[in-house]
């Protein structure tokens, strides 16, 4: 039984609760802004597809909740509403899964994988019911802050980044066989840091474990042989490199001929300027200069699918 066919039955208006040991994941495709300007509507359509497909496939295989998916977007959490001792290895598992998939969509005239950027944390939310006409089962609280914080920081561009609750959470189970890379502390609030890691693989679950799919041929017997390579540095020179045309037709736009020695101050100018921002698509909500402050309390709301 669903949670709002339970609210249904039990008239419960007040029906909330808090959970606090739960696994939170929130998953972006980088550059999709990218996709979007240089490929057609067909093809963009198609990519999404494919993307949320095998998205929804894996969270259904391994047993955790879509919380809410914007364009560009995943929310997913396990360890609610029913409470498990394994949520932060299934959605490391889950996040694993997702990384290989993404780059098995290939971007026409690009010839450029999918790419996703995935923070995961493990902590607190709060859920309930809210509405009449249409129920709507809402999370919100630290648990996704954190993840949505660090999705947010400039220069954090590994593809899977775990905060050291997860870490801890998964190493004191019986669960504990993934390796990890320390990335060193980020300031996720104000004067609160926490210690984050890059997940590189399960050292005793293969990929086609974790996908439930046959060995593919030519791949390597675990699959991890292309997981971790940084497509993102090819999405970063391609957005560079485009952008840079950007700023030669509008130089060329306002000036018949713009000096050399403009053109190249500009230039140099954003080169700076972009690679201090980060290369998370706008559609997401995760602005590449958040307005919000460190010290800022407030939660994003999510939605049970």
């Amino acid at each position: 039984m669903s949670i709002i066919e339970k609210k249904k039955i039990d008239n419960a208006n007040d029906f909330a609760e808090e959970f606090k040991d739960v696994t939170c994941m929130i998953a972006i495709l980088t550059c999709f802004d990218l996709i979007y300007q240089n490929c057609s509507v067909k093809d963009v359509t198609e990519i999404l597809d494919k993307v949320y497909q095998s998205f929804d496939r894996l969270i259904e295989l391994h047993q955790c909740q879509k919380v809410a998916r914007s364009i560009d977007a995943y929310h997913v959490v396990s360890g609610m509403p029913v409470k498990i001792n394994d949520h932060a290895a299934r959605i490391l598992n889950l996040a694993i899964g997702f990384v290989y998939e993404s780059q098995q969509v290939i971007v026409p005239k690009l010839n450029l994988p999918v790419v996703i950027r995935i923070a995961i944390h493990t902590g607190t939310v709060s859920a309930g019911l809210v509405g009449e006409a249409k129920f709507r089962y809402c999370v919100f609280g630290e648990g996704f802050d954190v993840p949505k914080r660090l999705l947010e920081m400039d220069g954090v561009q590994d593809q899977i980044i775990v905060t050291n609750a997860t870490k801890q959470s998964v190493s004191k189970s019986s669960w504990d066989s993934f390796d990890f890379t320390n990335l060193g502390y980020k300031q996720v609030r104000k004067n609160h840091a926490t210690c984050t890691y890059r997940l590189n693989k399960n050292e005793k679950k293969t990929i086609w474990d974790i996908i439930q799919q046959p060995k593919e041929e030519g791949k390597s017997q675990d699959g991890y042989d292309k997981l971790n390579q940084n497509h993102i540095k090819s999405w970063s020179k391609i957005d560079r490199q485009q952008q840079l045309q950007k700023i030669s037709i509008s130089l060329m736009k306002k000036n018949s001929l713009p000096s050399n020695f403009l053109y190249h101050t500009r230039g140099r100018k954003f080169n700076k300027t972009w690679k201090r921002a980060t290369t998370i698509s706008q559609d997401s909500g995760f602005s590449i200069e958040s307005n919000r402050s460190l010290d800022s309390v407030d939660s994003i709301a999510c939605l049970i699918m």
